[in-house]
């Protein structure tokens, strides 16, 4: 799998669908979501709209390993979507920090899963309490630590 720059993340085939159906049901339960679908459909746009929005840090090989790091504890089925956005690129119509505020995380959340932005957020929250209990606290720390102080909201 290859990330939003071209870098090559490397994948573990030690990843099975448990890991895969234990970190979905969660999202699910914690979001209130009625199928796994939904569910996965939630955790991939989260992945994808965090990974561009920690891509706008001005370290980008920092960013990268830190995106490769996460990538590592995500089931399989999961880290392709910190690959890009829904075609594999970045978006483009916010491009700098400022404007990649909490609002338009929720928002491009939102679009690509086709709900209204509050719910986005609730799901975009479940999706983060499933990564707190499926990568190291150090990953999650260094994920928190290169995004603006309002993405605590996020995390708690």
């Amino acid at each position: 799998m290859r990330s939003l720059t071209g870098k090559e993340i490397v994948e573990s085939s030690s990843d099975g669908a448990s890991r895969y159906e234990e970190f979905v049901g969660r999202v699910q339960r914690e979001a209130g979501l009625p199928t796994p679908d939904a569910a996965a459909l939630a955790a991939r746009a989260t992945l994808t709209t965090l990974a561009e929005r920690l891509l706008l840090e001005a370290d980008e090989p920092e960013v990268e390993c830190l995106i490769s790091g996460l990538a590592l504890g995500l089931p399989e089925q999961l880290r392709e979507a910190l690959a890009g956005g829904d075609d594999g690129s970045p978006r483009e119509d916010a491009d700098s920090q400022a404007e990649f505020c909490l609002t338009e995380f929720y928002r491009r959340v939102s679009d690509r899963t086709g709900v209204e932005p509050s719910e986005a957020e609730t799901h975009a929250r479940a999706v983060a309490i499933s990564l707190d209990a499926s990568i190291s606290g150090v990953e999650l720390d260094r994920v928190r630590s290169r995004l603006p102080d309002e993405f605590e909201f996020l995390f708690v």
